[in-house]
């Protein structure tokens, strides 16, 4: 989505979601988060604290209303936000994104796995265990240490995000982000060797495809720059496009939790266009 502010930049955003038993906490995500970060009040002036929040806030009320309809499960999350010359990345799980800049790579992300040294002291010292069963598992049986939703594993299991920030000079290429369908199958290299390949003979959403069949999950190029790759459209370029493809969730799953839980009216201080 796209937001557009009087007093500010206009804000880019992108994420990937990926749920874990069940596609009810995604779906929420999807149609929830966006939102309340574009309602958090720190929205205009701290991007960051904004989207803390939104992480927060997404996680309170899903489970509060997954209580209530019976929905349950959790899902991983990984943002990015563009405003103006700086990027921000904000994550609670195992998805990632990945910098492109110059056939040079950057990883945005470090994957909140129950192994890692201070997540494991995190979830040992509020009374959880970390244990091996094929893969480490919270209390021997989540793979991530954290997530939105998946109450059942609280406050061993946490929505809050870590959070990342760049500086852009207008050399970067594109943000590919995808959840561990991908970077589980693929490589870093691998991932973005196909991206710039595609991007020099084809449009942009021939990228998702291209990738799509390399794995079954989810993900979102967005190319940050143009000028490289001009040539590849016709007209007006714009400084940021994205495609994203997903099939972990049915149209019809979509339809239902919308309906379900569906979303609360926006601001009217902001227009917020989507992708």
């Amino acid at each position: 989505m796209i937001v557009r502010q009087q007093t500010t930049e206009p804000t880019s955003f992108y994420a990937v979601y990926d749920g874990h038993a069940g596609s009810a906490a995604a779906t929420y995500c999807a149609a929830h988060l966006h939102q309340y970060l574009v309602e958090s009040s720190h929205f205009l002036r701290d991007l960051r604290r904004a989207t803390h929040d939104a992480y927060l806030r997404t996680d309170a009320e899903f489970v509060r209303k997954s209580n209530q309809q019976r929905a349950s499960g959790g899902s991983t999350a990984v943002s990015v936000s563009v405003r103006g010359r700086r990027l921000l990345a904000a994550w609670a799980g195992d998805s990632q994104a990945l910098l492109a800049k110059r056939m040079r790579l950057m990883q945005l992300v470090n994957p909140h796995k129950p192994d890692r040294p201070d997540e494991r002291e995190r979830i040992e010292s509020t009374g959880g265990s970390v244990m091996y069963w094929g893969t480490w598992r919270v209390n021997g049986q989540l793979a991530v240490s954290r997530a939105i939703g998946d109450a059942i594993y609280k406050p061993y299991v946490t929505a809050r995000p870590e959070i990342t920030e760049v500086d852009l000079d207008g050399d970067e290429d594109f943000v590919v982000v995808a959840c561990d369908g991908l970077w589980d199958v693929v490589s870093e290299d691998a991932v973005a060797l196909s991206v710039y390949k595609q991007l020099m003979s084809d449009p942009i959403k021939d990228v998702a495809k291209t990738l799509g069949e390399q794995n079954c999950r989810v993900a979102s190029i967005t190319r940050l720059r143009c000028s490289r790759f001009q040539r590849l459209r016709s007209g007006d370029c714009r400084d940021c496009s994205t495609i994203t493809f997903r099939n972990c969730i049915g149209s019809g799953e979509v339809e239902k939790f919308d309906t379900l839980f569906s979303p609360r009216p926006r601001s009217p201080r902001i227009f917020v266009k989507p992708f």
